[in-house]
């Protein structure tokens, strides 16, 4: 099978264009256009069902809306329609930063660099008023 990798905090899985996961359906209406969707909060991912008609399965058991979270973990097998997936827990040896955010970094180290570049200017001590 394809592996996927999640890197926004909420993704959506479904038939309809703009998913996260898009799949394509060939028992015509078995996942929904928005069939469920995945947040990861804390340290950890879950998953709910979006009101979809033929229910999002956690190991046998039919996750509906109106539903809170589930928390996922790894070996855990969910199924869509007739779509089977697979969670894999993977550790990220980088961490990925918005361009925004890298910017803003890279604006900071620069500052530090060009700060640590300057020469050092001495103060000296204020003269006696022996005149």
């Amino acid at each position: 099978g394809e592996k996927l990798v999640l890197s926004e905090r909420v993704c959506t899985l479904g038939r309809g264009e703009g998913n996260t996961i898009q799949v394509s359906d060939s028992q015509l209406f078995s996942v929904s256009r928005v069939h469920c969707i995945f947040e990861y909060r804390g340290n950890r991912w879950h998953m709910r069902d979006n009101g979809s008609t033929n229910g999002t399965w956690k190991r046998l058991s039919c996750v509906l809306e109106p539903s809170n979270p589930i928390p996922l973990s790894d070996g855990v097998s969910i199924q869509a329609g007739v779509h089977e997936f697979l969670v894999e827990e993977a550790e990220m040896k980088q961490w990925w930063i918005p361009s925004i955010g890298r910017a803003a970094l890279e604006d900071h180290f620069e500052q530090e660099r060009r700060e640590q570049q300057r020469p050092q200017q001495r103060q000296l001590p204020p003269a006696s008023g022996s005149e």
